[in-house]
């Protein structure tokens, strides 16, 4: 049986700089072309990515070769992967610039 156990393994302010990094230095150009509004997935570690339709999908293919990986999901053509009502709202400040998901799993 598969357990989802969630890991944040860099700092989260160093885990947004290099998902932002790699995603303008190296991932940017080679996606951008014609796929306003997908969703890329990249691994910060080995700077492996996916692009499909929707968070999940880009994530388990992403984990699927790379099973540890730590995801920076970022959405083409937006600010931001999703959007929440929360106190950023209130406060009159912008939402997060991207979704941020990890996953290791354990057999028991």
């Amino acid at each position: 049986m598969l357990f989802p156990v969630f890991l944040y393994l860099a700092a989260p302010e160093e885990f947004a700089r290099r998902g932002h990094e790699i995603y303008k230095s190296q991932v940017r150009l080679q996606v951008e072309g014609g796929n306003y509004g997908k969703i890329v997935a990249i691994d910060i570690e080995t700077e492996a990515f996916e692009l499909a339709k929707d968070t999940m999908t880009v994530s388990d293919r992403l984990l699927d070769r790379y099973p540890n990986t730590q995801i920076w999901c970022v959405q083409i053509g937006h600010k931001g992967v999703h959007r929440f009502m929360g106190t950023w709202a209130l406060k009159g400040t912008h939402p997060p610039t991207s979704t941020r998901l990890t996953r290791n799993l354990h057999r028991t």
